[in-house]
């Protein structure tokens, strides 16, 4: 719903990309993570590695190009 939301906006929508990392939770033994290259190859790991190295949670990233 969220990357619906935001490639629904004119700018983002006629973008070739759009890479998403998330990370959700305030346990670190539940976290929910996952990521979208947008058919980029590896577009999206350094993302998420990034998010992972930083122990940040509760984000959503989104690169569009």
């Amino acid at each position: 719903e969220f990357l619906a939301d935001l490639t629904g906006r004119n700018k983002i929508a006629n973008a070739k990309h759009n890479i998403l990392a998330y990370r959700i939770g305030s346990d670190k033994f539940k976290i929910i993570e996952g990521f979208d290259s947008d058919g980029e190859k590896r577009g999206a790991e350094p993302v998420m590695h990034l998010l992972r190295v930083l122990d940040l949670t509760n984000v959503a990233v989104v690169v569009t190009r």
